[in-house]
This record gives structure tokens, C-alpha cells and sequence, in this order.
């Protein structure tokens, strides 16, 4: 790991500079995430977070409203061992690949076969 040593005013002036101008200069940014890189396993926490502004029409989110979401079972094989409430909703809801290709095979097979 590097560590940087920096000036009471540098360091000012990283946490408060502005967003990012560049799409390039949203990935691995310190501070601002956009809604649409968000992962498959993570969302913006609480829902009504304060969107920071916008980038091209995208939403963007402060780093720290952005939390990583878990599965029922790996929820539970956490250690200690977690419980689920019962009649606990999930906060978000992930279709699996399996859906997403039948899903796929059907609308190609309607569109082959046509009227």
C-alpha cells in the first residue's frame, strides 16, 4: 500500500473538490458514485439519500449512501450468524441470469416467428 502525506490545506482540498466532469472520473472516485455503475449487490441507502447533482442526466450519489447487499443465505452464514426477520422484505430485488435468458429466448423465439 502507498500512503500520501499531505498538507492541512491539500487535504482540505481533496475531500471538497467538486463532481467529476468526465464518466472516466466517476470510476473508483473517492467521494461520488453514479446511480448506474451501482453492482448486481448494491444499492443507495436510505432511498430517500440527497442526490449530489447530475451527470449527464445520471443521478449521482455521495460514496457513503451506497451499501452492499446480501443474500438470505449469506446473511446467515455470516459470522455470528444473522438473523431474518420474519416477514422481512428484501430491500432489493435481483433477477436471476436463468430469468433474464429465458426471458431473452422467448422474445427471439416470438420475433422468428413472426405474425
Amino acid at each position: 500500500f502507498l500512503f500520501f502525506v499531505l498538507s492541512g490545506a491539500q487535504t482540505k482540498a481533496f475531500f471538497n473538490e467538486g463532481i467529476p466532469t468526465t464518466l472516466a472520473g466517476f470510476q473508483g472516485h473517492h467521494k461520488y458514485r453514479l446511480e448506474h455503475q451501482l453492482g448486481k449487490y448494491s444499492a443507495v441507502y436510505p432511498k430517500d439519500s440527497k442526490v449530489q447533482g447530475f451527470f449527464q442526466g445520471k443521478k449521482v450519489y455521495d460514496k457513503k449512501d451506497i451499501k452492499p447487499l446480501h443474500t438470505k443465505s449469506s446473511w446467515l452464514r455470516q459470522d455470528p450468524p444473522r438473523q431474518v426477520r420474519e416477514g422481512e422484505e428484501a430491500y432489493k430485488v435481483v433477477e436471476s441470469k436463468a430469468k433474464k435468458d429465458a426471458k431473452r429466448k422467448r422474445g427471439e423465439q416470438e420475433e422468428w416467428q413472426g405474425p
